[in-house]
């Protein structure tokens, strides 16, 4: 967009905070998902104490630690 009179520069200017607005929905969205997967994770460790079976306790376990692990590292 043409930056040539104050009028092009305010039109530019309301376009780009449109869409940076637009554009930040996505990533918000994934952080609510993410914040639900948490939730997720700790009803996993609530309940693992009920399964009796010991070597599907351990998988299930071992796959929920290995995602907290991999989450973590990536919001670092």
């Amino acid at each position: 967009m043409p930056q040539k009179t104050d009028e092009q520069k305010a039109a530019r200017k309301a376009k780009m905070q449109a869409g940076l607005k637009t554009a930040i929905q996505v990533p918000l969205k994934t952080m609510t998902v993410a914040d639900e997967a948490w939730d997720a994770y700790q009803n996993v460790l609530i309940n693992l104490p009920g399964i009796e079976d010991e070597s599907i306790k351990k998988e299930i376990f071992t796959e929920a630690e290995t995602l907290v692990h991999r989450a973590s590292q990536k919001i670092r």
